[in-house]
């Protein structure tokens, strides 16, 4: 079922996906990794609470699996580019950075998994531009956490 579930989420077929995967997981309920790819799929249908959801579910479920920090690394970078695109003028401002920061810790919670630790690296990488800067932290030094409304339901 879990083959078949990545088969339609490879295809894009996001919906059929996640019933196949919502399946699985009554077969096997602590299985991290069909909740992973159900956080990723609803991701993908921009459904950011219920890929949060599912990102958390399946760190509770197995808390040394890189896979889940990961793919709660990628909703809090999706809602940061979905809040970006939403503005007139689509630059991060310092709100946006730290969510990327939020995403760029989370990954890094994924390095000591030795099956996801690489690919976490590379993520973090990627995102080792749009974080804060000192000169970010000098303008704003009070500020540990965005106050844009896109972003009020994020755990910081």
């Amino acid at each position: 079922m879990e083959y078949y579930g990545s088969a339609l989420q490879n295809a894009g077929q996001f919906k059929d996906a996640i019933a196949v995967y919502e399946e699985a997981l009554t077969l096997q309920p602590d299985a991290a990794k069909i909740m992973c790819e159900m956080s990723t799929c609803y991701r993908e249908l921009e459904n950011y609470r219920k890929a949060y959801s599912f990102a958390n579910q399946a760190i509770r479920t197995d808390s040394d699996f890189g896979l889940g920090y990961i793919v709660k690394g990628e909703v809090y970078e999706a809602v940061a580019d979905d809040c970006i695109s939403q503005r007139e003028e689509r630059v991060a401002k310092f709100d946006d950075k730290l969510v990327y920061l939020k995403a760029t810790e989370l990954y890094e919670q994924a390095y000591s998994d030795v099956e996801w630790g690489n690919y976490a690296r590379q993520k973090a990488r990627s995102l080792s531009t749009t974080i804060p800067t000192k000169q970010d932290y000098f303008m704003f030094p009070d500020k540990d956490k965005p106050e844009l409304d896109c972003y009020s339901w994020l755990a910081f």
